[in-house]
């Protein structure tokens, strides 16, 4: 009696938290805390001074604090999880206003250019925010039918057919595929915060498409091809 069928293999997508953009983010978004207090310090500078209206000093405090606020919680979330790829990116969000507030200042000093600058950052910091969780997808695995297609960094994309994997094994610094016809590959998941779950996805892939194949290998084994029998 033969067993049960192997599990059908699903389509299966995950995003890859890496460690060097959580930090480079992180990065980013302590500038943007740093350029509100710079903005806040300056506003209340005019106005003592009567050169800025008092209205406009308000909604840079208001929006630089609620930027610094919005600054810290991002960096712990991303100290604990990573970058979450449904995460709403309420840092660029608020540095928008922020960017636009510093162009008016700019403008109310005489300057020509710099505003503009500012404006051209504005955009394209809202930009980033309204594309931010397809940007966050780009580094992913898929796995499906055919394969997995995994990519590590924006720029390096690896894809293996099923039927070109012959193994799959853990190393220290990830997991080494062994591919017909080409030297070995090792997928380095170091650098990621989700990488048990990365190489159990990936794992279990592989061992249902083995599964799938040896069900259709007759129960001695694979046959090898032989020459047809001498006439002679």
């Amino acid at each position: 009696m033969s067993g049960p069928a192997p599990a059908a293999m699903t389509r299966t997508e995950i995003v890859l938290r890496s460690k060097q953009a959580g930090r480079a983010l992180a990065g980013a978004a302590a500038q943007h805390a740093v350029a509100a207090v710079m903005l806040i310090g300056a506003g209340l500078e005019s106005l003592d001074s009567g050169h800025v209206a008092w209205w406009f000093v308000a909604a840079t405090i208001v929006v630089g604090a609620a930027l610094v606020v919005a600054v810290i919680r991002e960096i712990r979330a991303l100290r604990r999880h990573g970058v979450e790829p449904d995460a709403l990116p309420v840092v660029d969000f608020l540095a928008v206003p922020l960017l636009a507030l510093e162009a008016v200042h700019r403008h109310e000093q005489g300057k020509h250019y710099i505003p503009w600058v500012y404006v051209l950052v504005a955009v394209l910091t809202l930009a980033r925010a309204l594309a931010w969780r397809r940007l966050v997808r780009i580094r992913r695995l898929r796995l499906d039918e055919t394969g997995l297609d995994i990519r590590l960094r924006p720029f390096r994309r690896v894809r293996v057919a099923w039927a070109d994997l012959v193994a799959v094994e853990r190393v220290a610094q990830g997991l080494r595929l062994d591919v017909r016809g080409k030297d070995e590959q090792v997928l380095r998941l170091g650098d990621l915060l989700n990488r048990a779950e990365v190489e159990d996805a990936i794992l279990a892939a592989f061992r249902v498409r083995a599964a799938r194949s040896n069900e259709a290998v007759p129960a001695g084994g694979p046959s090898r091809a032989t020459p047809p029998p001498s006439l002679e």
